[in-house]
């Protein structure tokens, strides 16, 4: 039987062996039973609960350590078990993963590093952990040099992955902005109008004013975008010069 779901959970934590199933009066007893661990502190009551955690949707985790919270955590394995909810290893992996990150700072954390999921999971949680390192790390003083060495490479894997995902993000941002850094359609128009109206004659002040306006709100649009393009080229290695060419742009004229 399944001790491990939303029901599962609670009855253990109650201290019930069997579900009622469809009991009514089973329920009933159960719901006293817990209402007086509530009420009567039980001395027989275990000081120590060893909970099994599963997860058949997206929240499951979530929801048991919110009822449940613990104090030692532990990821033994990730597979492909119940991917037609999660569609990904990856999403299973991002479940689990509550199962440590919930810990409070003083809880313990234990991973199967036999698995490599579970290495990527706590990786992951290195990199993106404001705590002081120190107290990350501490806990790896006393694992065999082998397995310490075997984690190194794989947090090493998982740094350069990171790396290369934020470049690509941050490349796909820099030429989305790219792109919206221009005058808008409409303001455009009214200056091209206004700057070939000023050739042929002179402009009433209003006007002037106006274009004078555009003049700098153009300005200072395109050093935003001369700023967006040379930090792609920078990001891509390449000249901006070669940059211009690939993006079929005309070279800003404050280059």
């Amino acid at each position: 039987k399944n001790y491990n779901n939303e029901v599962g959970v609670p009855l253990t934590i109650i201290g019930v062996k069997e579900s009622p199933g469809r009991n009514i009066i089973g329920w009933f007893a159960v719901i006293l039973k817990g209402m007086r661990l509530i009420c009567i502190r039980n001395k027989n009551y275990p000081q120590i609960l060893v909970l099994e955690m599963g997860a058949d949707k997206p929240g499951d985790i979530q929801y048991l350590t919110s009822m449940a919270p613990c104090s030692v955590g532990v990821l033994t394995y990730i597979s492909h078990a119940h991917t037609e909810f999660f569609k990904t290893i990856k999403k299973i992996a991002q479940e689990k993963r509550v199962i440590i990150s919930h810990l409070q700072r003083d809880g313990f954390a234990v991973l199967n590093f036999d698995n490599s999921i579970n290495l990527s999971i706590m990786g992951d949680m290195l990199i993106q952990s404001e705590k002081p390192i120190n107290n990350l790390l501490g806990g790896f003083s006393e694992m065999p040099l082998k397995d310490l060495e075997h984690f190194i490479r794989e947090l090493n894997a998982l740094a350069t992955r990171k790396r290369f995902t934020d470049k690509e993000k941050r490349d796909k941002f820099l030429l989305r902005k790219i792109n919206q850094t221009l005058l808008p359609e409409t303001m455009m128009e009214r200056y091209v109008v206004l700057q070939e109206k000023m050739e042929t004659e002179n402009l009433p002040d209003t006007e002037y004013q106006e274009l004078l306006t555009l003049v700098e709100q153009e300005e200072k649009i395109r050093n935003k975008r001369f700023q967006y393009l040379l930090e792609l080229s920078q990001l891509r290695g390449v000249s901006l010069t070669e940059l211009m060419n690939t993006l079929g742009l005309n070279m800003p004229h404050n280059a």
